[in-house]
């Protein structure tokens, strides 16, 4: 599990929303207009009761028909409250927060409908989760994890807390919406490594990872916020992944062709360097991060030290092999080299300076006098 897993799921009160609007409609129109919607009112009750059992099942309800089941609800309360105009009730909403598990009350329609987007959100992720892990495909994980964060997007776009410590506020929704795109990225890679591209892209694959969890660790690092339930979740897991990628494209690189033996060697040992970091982060107790997560991530980098060991060795076999080679082989080298005296004539019977000959030339030499 070497991705983001939300904190949970939402729970929702028992209220029936239908059977609230009815009431508001006869508060405000009369008891005429509020039975002539009626059957209206009933079916959005029998949507918001399916919401309910689906919700109340956490993960174990992630299915297509179930988020359809959910999307029925959310479009049918959203046509009511656009054709009555029920926005705020008399009667207070209650959901429980999916980060720090407070109850969230509301006499607000709009809070409702956001509730069930960001409902909808978690089931795709776990969609998601289910693709990776279950049935092994990484390009629907990839398409579900996206979907999720349009998903936590829509929902505060419908309502929202002004507290970042609510799993409905602006900031919490976006913190999600960024680790559901970090996650579609490792979904990617994961396809990628299904379809045995060359270490070289996957090395680019992973450092495409770490720019998503920047994009995410930046979101969470407001100061406003720092005290937030999912800011303190976050921070340790980012760091976690960022490393953790970081030496995992360090290894593709030391399985690469193309670099030296030298910077292969040099990967594989930096990348061992880091795996020895967070084990002993992991081993420390304060990264705030799910225990599932925590181990899960273990095993992980376990698996991924073993391998840059294995490289390393085979690496410096490599260029063991390669110096051995080269010293029963040398290259010739004459230990008595040839020498002799440069022939420097042609250097010295250059032209002269015509000042000198124009001076001189008409002297007549010592020697030819006598």
């Amino acid at each position: 599990m070497t991705y983001i897993r939300l904190p949970g799921f939402k729970k929702a009160g028992k209220t029936l929303t239908g059977k609230i609007v009815y009431q508001e409609l006869e508060r405000r129109r009369g008891r005429n207009v509020a039975e002539s919607c009626v059957e209206g009112c009933q079916a959005l009750d029998g949507l918001r009761q399916t919401m309910y059992g689906i919700i109340g099942r956490g993960a174990s309800a992630a299915s297509e028909e179930n988020k359809e089941a959910l999307l029925k609800y959310c479009k049918g309360l959203k046509f009511v409250i656009e054709k009555t105009g029920v926005v705020e009730i008399e009667e207070s909403i209650d959901w429980i927060d999916s980060v720090n598990g407070s109850i969230a009350k509301k006499p607000d329609l709009n809070m409702e409908e956001a509730a069930v987007l960001f409902s909808i959100a978690c089931l795709d992720s776990q969609l998601a989760v289910n693709a990776l892990e279950i049935d092994f495909d990484p390009l629907r994980a990839w398409k579900k994890f996206q979907s999720a964060a349009g998903y936590f997007n829509k929902a505060v776009e419908r309502f929202y807390f002004h507290d970042p410590d609510c799993d409905l506020s602006d900031f919490c929704c976006n913190a999600l919406s960024l680790s559901m795109l970090v996650n579609a990225q490792i979904a990617f890679h994961r396809a990628a490594e299904a379809k045995n591209l060359s270490a070289e892209i996957l090395a680019k694959s992973c450092m495409g990872i770490n720019q998503r969890i920047v994009a995410l660790e930046k979101a969470i690092s407001d100061p406003s916020s720092a005290t937030a339930s999912i800011a303190k979740l976050l921070k340790g897991t980012c760091r976690v992944l960022s490393d953790y990628y970081t030496a995992k494209a360090y290894e593709l690189q030391a399985k690469s062709e193309r670099p030296s033996l030298g910077e292969r060697l040099r990967r594989a040992y930096d990348g061992q360097i880091i795996c020895i970091r967070l084990t002993r982060d992991l081993n420390s107790q304060t990264m705030h991060s799910p225990t599932e997560f925590t181990n899960d991530m273990r095993s992980a980098i376990e698996i991924l030290s073993r391998s840059l060991d294995e490289l390393r060795t085979e690496i410096e076999g490599i260029a063991s092999a390669m110096y051995e080679t080269m010293m029963e082989n040398p290259p010739r080298i004459d230990p008595e080299p040839k020498v002799k005296v440069a022939d420097i004539s042609a250097e010295l019977a250059g032209m002269i300076d015509h000042k000198i000959t124009r001076t001189f030339g008409a002297l007549t030499s010592p020697q030819s006098r006598n």
